[in-house]
């Protein structure tokens, strides 16, 4: 949806579309490679669930599954994990079941395929730059205010770019043309809301899925053999000695 897929991942998301098509009307299937993304998306939550994308993409190239249920986080810890689901091979589906606010929201914009409930929804909102606080308004500082130092003054420059680089990267998933004037409404808005019908007239969600189904793996019967080795010490006393003389 987003990105120029490489031929493997191309026919994994052939595979995985004929499994849709497979499924009860509506419904989506799914595996056992499925992540749940419950917390706030900030780098420490970002980097791990970056790791867990990895590790279940060097067991198989199937696709994985993000349920997201999160609202907030980081532009930081979304970028991470959309830089991850660019590395990887396996399509990654992402989930969203419930209204998500924030970074989270802005999360399930960056996997290769986008599947909604019906009651969820994506809230975006002001997202945060981890580790410099939004500079105070001018308008609204007090007249004595000391005027901001020249490393705040850089680190505000540096938190601007980023979250420019971000809401761009947002707002070309949106099908919108700027990413400034997404950042400026939503500002000036509070937010925006897209419910589960607007994203999937909008091409921004693949389905709705009306239930989720999990895939049942058959049982397989296993025998363990177990085999004991023992090992016996024999003490041999000492060869009796003939007494001299004899």
């Amino acid at each position: 949806m987003h990105r120029s897929i490489l031929p493997s991942h191309a026919l994994a998301l052939a595979v995985f579309a004929l499994a849709l098509s497979a499924a009860p009307a509506h419904a989506l299937e799914m595996s056992a490679r499925r992540l749940e993304v419950a917390a706030p998306i900030d780098a420490k939550a970002g980097a791990k669930l970056a790791t867990d994308l990895m590790k279940l993409n060097e067991a198989g190239a199937e696709p994985v599954y993000l349920l997201i249920t999160a609202s907030g986080g980081s532009a930081q810890g979304v970028l991470l994990v959309a830089d991850a689901i660019r590395a990887v091979d396996s399509p990654v589906v992402a989930v969203v079941m419930t209204p998500v606010h924030g970074a989270a929201a802005a999360l399930s914009l960056f996997a290769d395929r986008l599947v909604m409930l019906p009651s969820s929804q994506l809230v975006f909102t002001e997202v945060d730059y981890e580790g410099v606080a939004k500079p105070a308004d001018p308008k609204t500082a007090p007249p004595d205010a000391k005027p901001p130092t020249a490393a705040e003054t850089f680190l505000h420059k540096v938190r601007a770019d980023y979250l420019q680089r971000f809401w761009d990267a947002v707002a070309k998933r949106l099908n919108e043309k700027s990413g400034a004037a997404l950042m400026s409404a939503i500002e000036r808005d509070g937010g925006r809301v897209v419910s589960a019908e607007d994203a999937l007239k909008k091409k921004i969600a693949f389905e709705i899925a009306s239930s989720l189904v999990s895939e049942r793996v058959a049982s397989e019967k296993t025998e363990l053999k177990v085999i004991t080795t023992r090992t016996e010490t024999k003490t041999v006393p000492p060869a009796k000695t003939a007494p001299q003389g004899q």
